[in-house]
């Protein structure tokens, strides 16, 4: 097996467990939201990243689903996701929303366009 069709294993299994776990909190119905969406997001992050990996797409450590989604799409790979999902981010709104959640991190923009903490 390639090193990268291994590593896309782990990140799949990985994203299945979170799904698991994700449907299991539903099932109870008293799950907080936050660890619905929590378990939601790394679901997704997982099987965005394994795209990308399966397809030796080199990417920077990131939790941005945007960032993941896109990734693929630029290297002309199709995503298996239906496009109503991914056309609910208003492309404008984005950068804005983003800044919004660095700050509400505790984050700033640094002089190189990275963030850094804020101090």
């Amino acid at each position: 097996m390639s090193e990268h069709k291994a590593q896309a294993e782990v990140l799949f299994l990985a994203g299945g467990r979170d799904l698991l776990a994700l449907s299991l909190l539903i099932e109870t119905g008293r799950a907080p939201h936050e660890s619905i969406g929590f378990h939601a997001q790394q679901a997704c992050e997982k099987f965005l990243k394994t795209v990308a990996v399966l397809h030796g797409i080199v990417f920077e450590r990131t939790h941005d689903l945007i960032v993941l989604f896109e990734l693929p799409q630029q290297h002309n790979i199709a995503v298996p996701i239906s496009s109503p999902i991914s056309s609910r981010a208003k492309p404008s709104s984005v950068p804005k929303e983003r800044a919004l959640a660095r700050e509400n991190r505790g984050l700033k923009p640094a002089p190189s366009g990275a963030y850094v903490a804020n101090r």
